[in-house]
């Protein structure tokens, strides 16, 4: 009992910021409340054991109505998912004493390094069958050789009318290890939200910056420049501006990632994990263009002030500027 206590009690959430810059700079901002701890833990590039276990920590420690009940299904969560990982829930479908499970596996890459957009994954396996989580696990492994490639792996559970979808959770290679990240489940009364959808503190980056994204989830380094604004509604609006690569001959273009969530509008990729400071030096010679793009920008932002220089921002990206609206 002393010892979970201690536990509990010593959870660093900050230490679940991969981006040594950003740790550093939210942990000179005041605490973060206790659900938006848990909103960074939720999408969090760790094995779903670990975010059990700090789940249960900020339960511990929560005080109000709204705290007990969110966290107490995210725990729920959690607690549900490895039962499913591990079969647990096989007492629950009523009407067979032992139902069978199936697992539908499918490996595939969604890396912002490549042609293709985050979302549009690729799959390069053919999908596979097996009747184990541990076999699924098994199989899976097999295939992901590198951070950028995942497995997506799919329960179901054979009755006697259909098959029943109730579970989902994807694994990749975490320092080497390979294991499960991220779980999704299919019954509503699961369903719940702990996501960031606007930054409680602006990134330690300023418009016009060089920044890249850079980790074991990308095949290369993908440069950029930064703009950061903050909206009429008070909230911090971040953006990225860098060239997509095409493949067939087709010519690179400049184009602008949403960054101002807390995911990356990818598939389980986190700005808080991946987004760096970059130096002119380590720009691809086919990529220089940006290093003058950022020294512009970075000069409207020193004489003529942060709306001039997201002003000029847009205008070499040749995208119009987003509506700011109140949420």
């Amino acid at each position: 009992m002393k010892r979970e206590k201690e536990r509990n009690e010593n959870l660093d959430i900050y230490s679940w910021i991969l981006s040594p810059e950003i740790r550093k700079a939210w942990r000179k901002e005041p605490p973060l409340p206790l659900l938006e701890q848990a909103a960074i833990v939720h999408p969090a590039y760790r094995p779903v054991e670990e975010k059990l276990e700090a789940i249960a920590s900020l339960y511990a420690r929560a005080v109000t109505k709204e705290e007990k009940e969110k966290l107490g299904q995210a725990k729920s969560f959690y607690e549900t998912a490895i039962r499913y990982m591990r079969g647990g829930d096989r007492e629950e479908v009523p009407g067979e004493k032992e139902p069978k499970e199936v697992w539908l596996i499918m490996c595939s890459d969604y890396d912002m390094a490549q042609e293709s957009h985050p979302l549009r994954m690729h799959y390069y396996e053919e999908p596979h069958l097996v009747y184990s989580y541990e076999a699924a696990r098994e199989w899976a492994s097999q295939y992901v050789e590198c951070g950028w490639e995942s497995c997506l792996m799919q329960k179901w559970i054979l009755q006697k009318e259909k098959p029943k979808d109730v579970f989902t959770c994807s694994a990749r290679l975490v320092n080497g290890a390979f294991c499960t990240t991220h779980v999704y489940m299919n019954e509503l009364r699961y369903d719940f939200r702990l996501d960031l959808w606007h930054l409680p503190y602006p990134l330690p980056f300023s418009t016009g910056d060089l920044v890249k994204l850079e980790g074991p989830v990308f095949s290369k380094t993908i440069f950029g420049v930064w703009d950061g604004e903050l909206g009429l509604d008070e909230i911090w609006y971040n953006w990225m501006g860098y060239i997509e690569e095409k493949e067939f001959g087709e010519e690179p273009f400049l184009t602008v990632q949403n960054m101002g969530y807390h995911r990356l509008q990818a598939d389980e990729l986190s700005v808080l994990d991946w987004l760096r400071p970059a130096s002119q030096e380590e720009l691809p010679k086919e990529q220089r263009i940006l290093g003058k793009i950022a020294k512009t920008i970075s000069r409207v932002r020193k004489t003529q002030g942060e709306e001039a220089a997201a002003r000029r921002f847009w205008e070499v990206f040749q995208i119009n500027p987003p509506k700011r609206q109140k949420t």
